[in-house]
């Protein structure tokens, strides 16, 4: 991404609904693992403007990693120090050193998706857990993909194919976003036939503040539903697997 996009998600993170949702799903799943905050090492990969770091450090000793010189200022401004500036894809890190690797909307921005996967579970101890999550359908295509620099969006079965191919077993793969899906294909159709110059400029835009509450409610509900079932379709994916 650029300065402007990082930019964008620093001033957007803390409060607007598709972010908080997400942060309440992902941290309701990692909070069944066995985690010390004081023993634990995690990596959070992509770590982008660190906001999500910061949460991870409740958990254990959290490893900002980004190719990105403009991120890791953000992340610097909220004063994390573990820090390293490389491309995720050939990380300069240790063999089976951490308990935890959380990578979100990060593989998508790749080239060689696969081959960070496979890095991820070199430097996973035996018995860590990996945490993806990506955005979903490439029929959902938008202005966000592009801004954003993505290079690709996963079904299930693309992102279940990658991820036992690097050699992780997978406890969990869900569709997320659900209970929105349709209005989210409804918006993005709409602009794709009578707006299209949305396609190349970001979805995030101030919403009204009742707007926003409730889209939130709504998201956050499924982190509920998420620790029974699975969701058979969304516009994102969560993926939970451990290196055995």
């Amino acid at each position: 991404m650029n300065f402007e996009e990082y930019q964008r998600h620093y001033t957007f993170e803390a409060d607007y609904w598709w972010f908080v949702g997400r942060r309440k799903i992902i941290f309701d799943q990692i909070a069944d693992l066995p985690l010390s905050p004081e023993k634990s090492l995690i990596l959070d990969a992509g770590c982008g403007t660190g906001l999500i770091t910061t949460y991870l450090n409740r958990y254990g000793r959290t490893l900002g990693a980004d190719a990105s010189e403009e991120g890791l200022r953000f992340c610097k401004s909220r004063r994390l120090k573990d820090l390293v500036l490389t491309d995720v894809q050939k990380p300069p890190l240790k063999s089976d050193r951490f308990d935890l690797i959380v990578a979100l909307d990060l593989l998508e921005h790749l080239e060689e998706d696969t081959l960070a996967l496979k890095e991820f579970y070199r430097i996973c101890k035996a018995g860590g857990h990996l945490l993806v999550f990506v955005p979903a359908y490439e029929f959902l295509w938008s202005g966000e993909d592009v801004v954003s620099q993505h290079r690709r969006r996963y079904t299930a079965r693309e992102l279940s194919d990658k991820m036992q191919e690097s050699g992780f077993s997978i406890k969990k793969l869900s569709y997320v976003n659900t209970l929105l899906f349709p209005l989210i294909c409804l918006v993005i159709l709409f602009n794709r036939f009578f707006r299209p110059e949305t396609l190349s400029r970001s979805n995030l835009h101030p919403l009204p503040a009742s707007l926003n509450r409730i889209l939130t409610g709504i998201l956050k509900s499924e982190a509920f539903f998420l620790k029974k079932i699975d969701f058979p379709f969304g516009a994102s994916l969560l993926c939970l697997a451990v290196k055995t």
